[in-house]
């Protein structure tokens, strides 16, 4: 069973005085996409007093930035960066959405069971001190989501936790985050950054210290299809196998979909479905966060994902785009690395 949560505060609050993907409306339509297929969402209320919120963002979140974005406030409306937009109620509503992430964890340990989140602004990209791992900027992000969900889980107690990124941007942030913990496998699938946002979360860059290991990038080569997704995301299942995770969360971005806007991969529904379906088989208690999707992956990709959860099978014509010899060149540098670091048999 999957517990839908959002609010209408992510409809209305934090909105660019300019056109920019990353908006309001990407919660009307996926909530949209959502009921329109059976499911009901749970309506939280936005909660003003932020206290909560900050004692998690400082868990993850160095004081300086935190101290920065407070300032920041003061000077709205302005730029973080050329990406990443910030108004008068833009912190207010980062630190609700880290306190919905941080007690998703608390329900789904309770009910050992999946809570998806649809919320914004997206985090994912937000390390420690804002931009993460060199990245130029913090692409729509402000406070770190999946990390807020992710410590919630180790503070009740957890000491395996897996996080899954199926955003078609890395999730550096994240990465960074955990990059020298071995309690928490970060796996992350995204686009090939060498020409592509944002630029870092190589395969080589496999943790360090005692995390080295428990970071694990697999890679999509431009114009990729579901052909190599899918065959991504079965080497995750063998991996969450020999991990043996006692928890999962899930930083879903919809934004690799055919046609959504921000890259040149063409996943369809088959992709997602596959994402959803791997969830229901772990059959942990589970975290899913909105980050990416701006357009036709809200409409359809959450509807295929939501379908995999469930159990319902249903048959996709998949996109079998990837050029032939890229797939054969990513899908085995993937497997050789994940080889040399241990999850997969050598």
């Amino acid at each position: 069973m999957v517990t839908i949560v959002s609010s209408k505060a992510f409809m209305t609050m934090h909105k660019p005085w300019y056109e920019h993907p990353e908006n309001p409306g990407r919660i009307a339509t996926v909530v949209n996409a959502v009921e329109k297929v059976g499911y009901d969402v749970q309506w939280e209320e936005y909660v003003r007093d932020q206290d909560e919120g900050l004692k998690i963002a400082e868990k993850i979140h160095v004081r300086g930035y935190i101290d920065y974005l407070k300032r920041t406030k003061n000077k709205t409306p302005c730029e973080l960066d050329p990406d990443t937009y910030f108004v008068d109620d833009t912190l207010e509503l980062a630190l609700f959405a880290l306190n919905l992430s941080y007690e998703a964890s608390i329900h789904a340990r309770r009910s050992n069971d999946i809570y998806l989140v649809l919320l914004r602004p997206p985090g994912h990209h937000a390390g420690r001190a804002g931009k993460a791992m060199g990245a130029p900027t913090q692409g729509f992000c402000i406070l770190n989501n999946a990390a807020a969900a992710t410590i919630s889980f180790l503070e009740q107690g957890y000491r395996r936790i897996a996080v899954l990124d199926v955003d078609v941007h890395c999730g550096n942030g994240t990465e960074e985050i955990f990059y020298e913990r071995n309690d928490v496998l970060n796996i992350d699938i995204h686009r090939d950054p060498a020409d592509f946002y944002p630029f870092t979360c190589f395969p080589e860059q496999i943790g360090k210290g005692r995390g080295e290991g428990y970071a694990v990038n697999l890679l999509l080569p431009p114009r990729a299809g579901d052909d190599i997704f899918l065959k991504f995301i079965e080497i995750v299942e063998t991996i969450a196998t020999s991990y043996n995770p006692e928890a999962l969360v899930v930083s879903l971005g919809l934004d690799g979909y055919l046609g959504d806007g921000l890259s040149d991969t063409r996943l369809t529904s088959a992709s997602y479905h596959s994402v959803g379906s791997l969830i229901k088989k772990l059959g942990l208690p589970t975290v899913i966060l909105l980050e990416g999707g701006y357009s036709r992956g809200l409409e359809y990709g959450v509807d295929a994902f939501l379908d995999g959860i469930s159990g319902r099978r249903i048959r996709f014509k998949r996109k079998t785009t990837t050029p032939v010899l890229l797939l054969k060149e990513y899908l085995g540098t993937a497997r050789d690395i994940i080889r040399r670091i241990g999850w997969l048999e050598k």
